[in-house]
């Protein structure tokens, strides 16, 4: 566990963002689609409805979106940035590409080292944790930025009943702008832990190395999760 000190400068949450897109897939569509009783969707998930983004809105348009909804609400210039993290948890828009990099430039944050961050529903708190070790320890650091952006309603097979469990699965985006010296929203401590052993358990089996896409697979469910 690493906890703050009392002696050291501290690092709060300066302000949250976030984009939601106006595409909606309601319950009883996903029910149809699932063949499953519409109360396990409304009485045990406890979901009306989720976000779906347009077929041409990806991850990178949805941080850019939540970055600067930040930005504008901590009142400071993209070029105050120092660290700009992208934590998402599917897809990124291409592979073997880096959407930190993409957002930093779509927002003018020329000063800013940006990185991804993968740890899949951790990304977002990990990624807040270690930009705030990396602010604290630098002092010419006084900002970061976190994003948190996904397109996972792609990633659902609504036919297939082992993807019951992430019919829940959605798009949309946050960010927070974290300040070194913020006096509300202090960062006071972080822990975790992984149990490897279910290490595969949620996978998408095409794309990555042990099945590359191929003309002959493309189409096979195995590009879902």
């Amino acid at each position: 566990m690493i906890e703050n000190n009392k002696n050291q400068k501290t690092v709060g949450i300066a302000a949250i963002g976030y984009y939601i897109p106006s595409g909606v897939m309601t319950s009883e569509a996903i029910a149809k689609l699932a063949d499953i009783p519409l109360w396990v969707l409304k009485e045990k998930i406890g979901m009306e409805k989720k976000p779906i983004a347009a077929e041409d809105e990806h991850p990178s348009d949805m941080g850019i979106k939540a970055a600067m909804s930040a930005i504008k609400k901590a009142k400071i210039k993209p070029e105050q940035i120092d660290l700009i993290a992208y934590c998402g948890v599917g897809y990124y828009d291409y592979r073997f590409w880096s959407p930190a990099a993409k957002i930093q430039a779509a927002i003018g944050a020329d000063n800013a080292h940006s990185f991804e961050i993968r740890n899949f529903c951790n990304s977002g708190n990990l990624g807040i944790n270690i930009c705030r070790n990396m602010l604290l320890a630098d002092n010419s650091s006084n900002y970061a930025l976190v994003v948190c952006s996904d397109k996972l309603s792609q990633l659902v097979n609504y036919s297939d009943k082992n993807s019951n469990s992430i019919l829940f699965f959605a798009d949309g985006a946050a960010a927070a702008l974290l300040k070194k010296g913020e006096s509300s929203n202090k960062i006071l401590s972080y822990y975790g832990i992984t149990d490897g052993k279910l290490a595969d358990l949620v996978r998408v089996p095409l794309g990555g190395t042990k099945l590359p896409v191929k003309s002959e697979n493309i189409d096979l469910a195995l590009n879902y999760v």
